[in-house]
């Protein structure tokens, strides 16, 4: 669900009023029933939220009901939306690590985040800025990244599509640009090798992946004019990458990047 006085629930009763169910597909919200229905009322829809008390009850649900599976923590049913609060902070963190719990424990296959309010995490406690980090934590992993994914499926292309991968993440500008270094590019790089590599082997694709290194500075600090990054720390770490075997080519300016993909 996410943060339960934000978007989130209203983010599903929307997409539920518009969604084509396959028939091998279940879904489940995990959060709470009460945000989902005043969803409901805002928006006018004749939905019926079934309240789940364990997962397996899914299969007693009709398709057109929104079944919801709610955790145990302490959330007032009627807080105001719009606003950072402690308590639904720790329902929104309650609610991704229930969700985690429940892939790890193959009970669901896959996990859907709706928006979560970073202001209130932080208040709830824990230290976790963001999702990626939540699920990382429950994980038990300390390298990891976010990628941006954009599958392409014309016929005219390998069919792969485009990844992004961030090396700095939920941090301010600054403090980003401070915390750049060869290491964390480099594992950067190696995380979306091994990504890549898997998806070409799985789709039956005989050629090594693809891996551009985005620069920090316009036109890749030009020789140093507009900064020193591209030489000093995306340069090398582009280098170590490609002695471990790992085709990387870069520092491409950003628009440059995108121009191509």
């Amino acid at each position: 669900m996410g943060d339960p006085v934000g978007i989130g629930p209203e983010l599903i009763v929307k997409a539920w009023s518009e969604l084509e169910i396959d028939e091998s597909a279940r879904f489940i919200v995990i959060g709470a029933p009460s945000y989902l229905e005043r969803a409901c009322q805002i928006f006018g829809y004749d939905r019926q939220i079934v309240e789940l008390q364990r997962i397996e009850q899914i299969h007693q649900t009709q398709r057109t009901s929104i079944a919801c599976l709610a955790p145990d923590v302490d959330l007032p049913p009627d807080l105001p939306p719009g606003q950072a609060d402690r308590s639904a902070g720790r329902a929104a963190r309650c609610y991704i690590e229930s969700a985690c719990d429940m892939a790890l424990a193959r009970s669901i296959d896959a996990i859907v985040t709706l928006p979560i309010n970073k202001a209130a995490l932080l208040m709830a406690g824990g230290g976790f800025p963001g999702h990626t980090e939540i699920l990382a934590g429950r994980c038990g992993v300390n390298d990891f990244a976010m990628m941006l994914y954009v599958p392409d499926e014309s016929d005219n292309r390998d069919g792969i599509g485009l990844g992004v991968v961030h090396t700095t993440l939920h941090q301010s500008l600054r403090s980003a640009l401070d915390d750049l270094s060869v290491t964390k590019i480099l594992s950067m790089c190696k995380l979306a090798h091994e990504f890549a590599d898997s998806l070409l082997r799985i789709r039956g694709i005989e050629r090594p992946p693809r891996i551009a290194v985005a620069a920090v500075n316009p036109h890749a600090g030009e020789h140093g004019i507009f900064g020193r990054e591209e030489i000093e720390v995306i340069a090398p770490a582009i280098s170590a990458a490609q002695e471990l075997g790992i085709p990387c080519s870069g520092p491409v300016p950003c628009d440059t990047l995108m121009a191509r993909a």
